[in-house]
């Protein structure tokens, strides 16, 4: 309140001083104003409630939610089923004891032990490929099948996922938005909750954390900690290692409250023979010799009685001209039979067979596979998400992988700065070239040609100095543009190395944007045109619609395309990688048409017809260029990002042209598993595995595929 009244008394001094009739047009001015924010404010009003991006309202209570999950699961479930062929033949029948009583149970029966449980709180341990995710989606699978109305839905939770600075309830929240992004509506029923999916979070499923153990070390206690902090009335299902769990319980100091423990057991021989013999092709006596001689080593008997294994196994060995008998030549140790099976793994699932003839060859894909995984297992030392989410490829770029892109992009920048400097530099002169003279016939049409090309001279003349010195140093025309051009490439290059941070997630939503940018516009226009006629009215000049109305549209709409650029937003806008990709992209796209349609039009009120056509042609060729090769900017698109790490690592060699094409091939291909709109590895030790080659390549500088 002092500030205005200090304002106002200023301005009656200034009013005073300056006589009556400066006195009315000021007064005519400030009513015009104040008349025209008046009668728009019940429409900008209006616009600004619908544009906000609040959340639609929904009157789902609790139990309906919880019903149109136990759908979509049934539906995501049914499909990875069939994705990594879980009943082809049949599942594996995966054993487990009891801890308590000891006492064998059958693959079966796990839906009936956790419901007869007191608590509902189990822990599942078994040792590394053991099946303990098997075991995990066939208790959701049962308990979802005899769910009734309005009960509580089993939801398979990766432990992968976990962050630190999120509760229990929020990490099961953005795992039901990945499975379910209709949740994310805002509950009409409930008070103080956001969204749906928060609603039935807190107690309206029954998560089941699968694999603790694939956390770096120092984040498993902080998970056994957040669950108990869940209370121990909540229904819960932990898998793990057994190690692993033991020293997160001693790191956070207590165990999980109030829970059952089971151990699963190892497969039995005759299982995993009919297995083989049923699932893969040719002539079933040729697993015969396999397992004759496991009877007498026990690391083979291992290998096969192991579910990651066997499975392995089973995608290796499974054309009927394969020789399973070659893991006999092999030093019978547990390592040297599972080295080989990882080795022959991408070959086996990358081999043409009849009429399938994969796109990517088997040398390429294991090359591009180990690069991912190299960087994932960089990206995860030390935190908790090991997920391969398409939107934090950019970070290939920060980790000095895909320099390349830079380089290209800061030429590109470079050789345009160049042009446009030289252009300007040379519009002061009275006998411009072709090319200037062009520009300044262009400039000179429209309402406000006039003003600008003025100012542009100026600027002209201002830079003279300076391209008169480069002129003098390189006295050939190519020659001193292409110098221009190289020192501004190495300040964009430079500049480049300051990454900014990367954005954390993809959405498609226009609203936001759209409401700051017409927030932006309110405020710039009365601005500069307040502005324009305090400097016509402190040299006695004033007209209420004159020219500098015009410069406020046109400051207004360069200022609307600076700032339209969409923040980002959850991922649970969509649970599918290439619908999340190209629902960004179409974001992005529709931001740069924005932008570009505000500055085409302000060229037009600037400087006519045939400037708006040169400045759209120009303005869509860099828009497609953006799609194309990306952008490392601050407030860069998630899709901008992506774009930009795709050409670094194509030029690098470190994946191909269609990444995320790629990535949905190996998932069909049973290499990666989907987890909402990320993927992950199929088993850790896959990971690790192609980890590990890449190191050795390294090492012996070979190109390892």
């Amino acid at each position: 309140m002092l500030l205005i009244a200090l304002a106002l008394l200023g301005l009656g001094l200034l009013l005073n001083r300056r006589g009556l009739d400066f006195a009315d047009k000021f007064g005519s001015a400030a009513s015009l104003l104040v008349a025209l924010f008046a009668l728009s404010l019940p429409l900008v009003s209006r616009l600004v409630g619908r544009m906000r991006g609040v959340r639609p309202p929904s009157d789902l209570t609790a139990g309906e939610a919880c019903d149109e999950l136990a759908r979509a699961l049934a539906h995501r479930w049914s499909d990875n089923d069939r994705w990594r062929r879980v009943y082809d033949p049949w599942p594996l029948p995966v054993s487990w004891a009891d801890k308590g009583s000891g006492r064998r149970h059958e693959f079966g029966e796990i839906a009936d032990f956790f419901r007869a449980l007191p608590n509902r709180r189990l822990i599942i341990l078994g040792a590394a490929g053991s099946g303990k995710s098997v075991i995990a989606q066939k208790l959701a699978r049962d308990l979802l099948t005899r769910r009734e109305v309005g009960g509580l839905v089993p939801v398979v939770v990766s432990a992968a996922t976990w962050q630190p600075d999120r509760s229990m309830t929020e990490w099961i929240e953005e795992t039901l938005l990945s499975v379910l992004p209709d949740l994310a509506a805002r509950p009409v029923r409930a008070i103080g909750i956001d969204t749906v999916a928060g609603m039935i979070a807190r107690d309206g499923v029954i998560p089941i954390v699968d694999g603790l153990d694939e956390l770096p070390e120092g984040i498993r206690a902080e998970v056994i900690e957040s669950i108990n902090r869940h209370g121990s009335d909540q229904a819960m299902v932990l898998t793990s290692r057994p190690e692993e769990f033991t020293e997160a319980v001693a790191t956070a100091g207590r165990p999980l409250s109030r829970s059952a423990v089971i151990t699963l057991r190892p497969l039995r021989l005759s299982d995993a023979r009919r297995y083989l013999r049923e699932s893969t092709g040719g002539d079933p006596d040729r697993w015969m010799p396999l397992f004759a001689a496991a009877r007498s080593s026990e690391p083979l008997a291992t290998v096969l009685t192991n579910p990651l294994s066997l499975w392995l196994m089973r995608t290796v060995y499974e054309q009927g001209d394969s020789r399973p008998s070659s893991l006999l030549a092999l030093p019978q140790t547990v390592e040297a039979l599972e080295h080989r099976l990882f080795e022959h793994f991408l070959p086996s699932v990358y081999q043409p067979i009849g009429a399938d003839r994969p796109r990517w060859r088997s040398d390429r894909a294991g090359r591009w596979l180990g690069a991912q995984a190299r960087w994932m297992h960089w990206e995860a030392s030390g935190k908790a998400r090991q997920e391969l989410r398409w939107w934090d490829l950019a970070a290939w770029n920060a980790s000095g992988l895909a320099g390349a892109a830079r380089v290209f992009r800061a030429t590109v920048k470079g050789a345009a700065a160049a042009i446009a400097l030289t252009w300007v530099a040379d519009l002061h002169r009275a006998r411009p070239g072709v090319v200037t003279g062009a520009i300044r016939d262009t400039l000179s049409g429209g309402l406000l040609g006039q003003r600008a090309l003025p100012a542009l001279q100026e600027a002209g003349a201002a830079l003279a100095p300076v391209f008169n010195t480069l002129v003098a140093l390189f006295p050939q025309r190519p020659v001193n543009v292409i110098a221009l051009a190289t020192v501004a490439t190495i300040v964009f290059f430079v500049r480049s190395q300051e990454d900014p941070a990367l954005p954390a997630a993809p959405a498609w939503d226009p609203r936001p944007w759209l409401t700051r940018a017409l927030r932006h516009a309110v405020v710039a226009s009365v601005l500069f045109y307040v502005g324009f006629q305090a400097v016509g009215l402190l040299h006695g000049r004033f007209s209420p619609v004159d020219g500098s109305l015009l410069w406020s549209v046109l400051a207004v709409a360069m200022l609307a395309a600076g700032v339209t650029r969409p923040r980002l937003f959850s991922v649970g806008k969509t649970s599918e990688p290439q619908s999340s990709l190209l629902a960004d992209r179409r974001a992005t796209l529709t931001a740069g048409l924005a932008r570009l349609l505000l500055l085409a039009v302000s060229c037009g009120v600037l400087a006519g017809l045939r400037a708006t056509v040169v400045l759209g042609t120009v303005g869509a060729a860099l828009l497609v260029a953006r799609l194309f090769f990306g952008s490392r900017r601050a407030h860069a698109r998630a899709y901008e990002t992506y774009a930009e790490a795709r050409l670094g690592s194509w030029l690098a060699g470190w994946g191909p042209w269609n990444m995320l094409g790629f990535l949905g091939d190996a998932h069909a291909r049973g290499v990666l598993r989907q987890s909402g709109a990320a993927y992950e590895f199929r088993h850790v030790r896959l990971l690790k595995h192609l980890v590990l080659q890449r190191h050795l390549a390294s090492a012996l500088g070979v190109a390892w595929a």
